[in-house]
């Protein structure tokens, strides 16, 4: 166990060697945001973003359920046995 203690510490004093190459930046200077208004931001743009339709919302929804179902059927089980949940033992 010693031996691990005594791994582990060198490799933290590697580590803490490694950041002392990490040279400072010595650009100190912080760039101030100019005040900007949304019509200056957004003057352009006609099309008013909005959300799409639930009905696209459940497609996309069954589709990612079919495709994670799929995947799930994929995966080889270790020969358990699957139980619902409505039949599960409660006690």
């Amino acid at each position: 166990m010693a031996k691990w203690i005594a791994e582990a510490r060198t490799a933290e004093l590697d580590e803490e060697s490694d950041d002392d190459d990490i040279i400072p930046c010595s650009n100190t200077r912080i760039a101030k945001w100019k005040p900007v208004t949304l019509a200056n931001l957004f003057g352009g743009q006609d099309l008013l973003l909005s959300r799409p339709a639930s009905t696209e919302i459940d497609a996309e929804a069954a589709l990612m359920e079919a495709l994670a179902d799929a995947d799930e059927d994929e995966r080889l089980d270790d020969g358990a046995v699957e139980i619902g949940s409505d039949e599960e033992y409660h006690g």
